[in-house]
């Protein structure tokens, strides 16, 4: 059970705001495998956002040491590692996709001004200044994207480049256990989760499947001349100068 990085995430049964069920999955950095989850349901914590937290705290508890947890940036479990396990030394890192996206989320809402007219007014209005039609105000709001308290104070949690990529993965493999179309009782989805970590684990470190070329046997088909069509003319045409000259000299004869 001594594991000294581990990721882990959640992942609910159902889209939208509302799930009955979220299953919390713990991966092993060392070798990509599940080596425990929970199945919390909505009954045992009352509000669905308190599931993920539950789940973390129960997988938590059940192994003996952990080094290092990457989670997402959920604000429960920000605060449970802080007051409880970081006495512990554990250390909390976020994955890098969520950090990213958050950041490439607030940018691309800060580009969508309208700069494009502001070019036009520009190009009919310089009177060839060499002036910077920036001001600091633009500066300013790129330093509050940027300069985020926020964003500065996660940023120290992804030095150990981090991510749940394979988790993701592994929610994929889920979906065909447990499909969020579809709803299950309790029984039925733990042992569903239960068939889909251990195929999931039976799987890692395979090669992907890669299909051989052909060798081609046999003899060539000989090749039919097909003949033209009936519309095609069988001669090329005369040049355009030698059939306009005919043309011509068929009136001066007269």
């Amino acid at each position: 059970n001594l594991q000294k990085i581990t990721r882990r995430d959640g992942r609910c049964d159902s889209p939208g705001f509302s799930p009955k069920y979220c299953t919390y999955s713990v991966m092993n950095q060392a070798d990509n495998r599940i080596t425990d989850f929970e199945l919390v349901q909505v009954t045992q914590t009352g509000t669905s956002q308190s599931m993920e937290k539950r789940g973390f705290c129960k997988t938590f508890d059940r192994l003996l040491k952990v080094k290092t947890v990457v989670t997402d940036r959920h604000v429960g479990i920000k605060s449970v590692i802080k007051k409880v396990y970081q006495q512990q030394g554990v250390n909390q890192q976020f994955d890098v996709y969520h950090i990213s996206n958050s950041f490439r989320k607030k940018l691309i809402e800060l580009s969508k001004q309208n700069i494009v007219n502001h070019v036009w007014f520009s190009s009919r209005n310089c009177d060839a200044e060499k002036k910077k039609w920036l001001k600091g105000a633009t500066l300013l709001a790129v330093k509050e994207v940027v300069f985020d308290p926020s964003l500065l104070r996660d940023i120290r949690q992804i030095s150990q480049f981090c991510h749940t990529g394979k988790l993701e993965s592994y929610h994929s493999a889920l979906l065909v256990y447990c499909p969020k179309r579809q709803k299950f009782d309790y029984p039925c989805m733990l042992a569903r989760t239960q068939l889909a970590v251990m195929q999931y684990n039976a799987n890692v470190g395979r090669q992907q499947a890669t299909v051989k070329k052909m060798k081609a046997e046999g003899k060539q088909l000989p090749q039919v001349e097909r003949p033209a069509g009936k519309n095609i003319a069988k001669a090329p045409a005369p040049p355009k100068e030698e059939l306009i000259k005919k043309h011509v000299d068929r009136f001066k004869m007269l």
